[in-house]
């Protein structure tokens, strides 16, 4: 491309033709190639490090781009120039302004389904501004602590805290919506990092009470999916405070077991949860008598 500036116009009228018939041909990688070079010859930036179309792409090449990543093949092709033309060259360089991208990168690691593939594409997710993280990421990262750990933390926690938003407003103007179970399914973060983000929200909230007895409330009219595993999470989070919190051990065994009580009903419980029930039913008992023997909580 390091063509003298006297003979680029000339260059560039001759050439145009060929970039055109580039662009009619039927794979997507000619006519990303064609304005890629279309886009160096407009801005008179030849020799740049970085390609122009990459600052302010249209939608045009975002549209190719995606079409690209349709041209995948059907199994995992492993790594090379063809993979990096795609997601390394130009997914990366392109960021968040290829973020349209994100369904069909997402559907590409669903097909592949295959370790190396899943971490290399959940880098081009994340940096192309993908919000929800897909499942097969998650439980990579959960296979392996160390995967992605230069982002995956920060990454977890940012669609889950914008729904935790939506929620506490939604909760502080319409309370009596969330004594029903399918308002926690529709509102609650699926994923083991959002729900963590839900729990600790909650427990700091001025509305702590209000929110967890709503809860409550929910859990017995037949829970639905999510917020029943939110349930057995929040049981075990408190099962490990009380562990900690000896002045408030009671109160808080107290509310693991009110959790575990209503979710036995539905007998899902596994035989580790329902020691832990039992174990919490014991200890109110435990707690009545010592409160006779004032003496003995020393």
């Amino acid at each position: 491309m390091s063509i003298p500036e006297e003979y680029r116009s000339e260059f560039y009228n001759s050439f145009e033709e060929t970039l055109n018939q580039m662009k009619s041909l039927a794979h997507p990688g000619f006519k990303i190639l064609a304005m890629e070079i279309e886009a160096r010859f407009k801005s008179n930036q030849l020799d740049s490090e970085e390609n122009p179309i990459y600052l302010d792409p249209p939608e045009e090449f975002i549209d190719v781009i995606i079409d690209l990543i349709h041209c995948m093949p059907k199994n995992f092709p492993w790594f090379g120039e063809a993979w990096d033309f795609i997601f390394e060259d130009r997914l990366l360089s392109l960021g968040k302004k290829a973020k349209r991208a994100v369904p069909a990168v997402i559907e590409v690691m669903e097909r592949y389904n295959y370790e190396d593939s899943t971490r290399n594409l959940a880098t081009i997710l994340y940096n192309i501004g993908c919000d929800d993280i897909p499942s097969l990421v998650h439980e990579l990262h959960k296979e392996n602590e160390f995967y992605m750990e230069e982002f995956y933390d920060q990454w977890s926690k940012q669609a889950p805290a914008v729904r935790w938003a939506y929620f506490l407003d939604r909760f502080e103007n319409f309370p009596e919506d969330f004594a029903r179970s399918e308002i926690w399914e529709d509102l609650l973060y699926d994923s083991e990092p959002g729900f963590l983000v839900y729990y600790e929200n909650i427990e700091k909230s001025i509305n702590r009470n209000r929110i967890f007895y709503a809860f409550l409330k929910a859990l017995k009219n037949d829970p639905q999916d999510v917020p029943f595993r939110f349930a057995l999470f929040y049981a075990e989070k408190l099962r490990n405070k009380a562990r900690k919190n000896r002045e408030n051990f009671f109160q808080i065994i107290s509310e693991m077991t009110e959790i575990l009580k209503l979710l036995n009903v539905y007998e899902k419980l596994n035989s580790k949860q329902k020691v832990y029930l039992e174990c919490g039913i014991v200890a109110k008992s435990i707690e009545a008598f010592l409160l006779e023997k004032a003496d003995a909580l020393d």
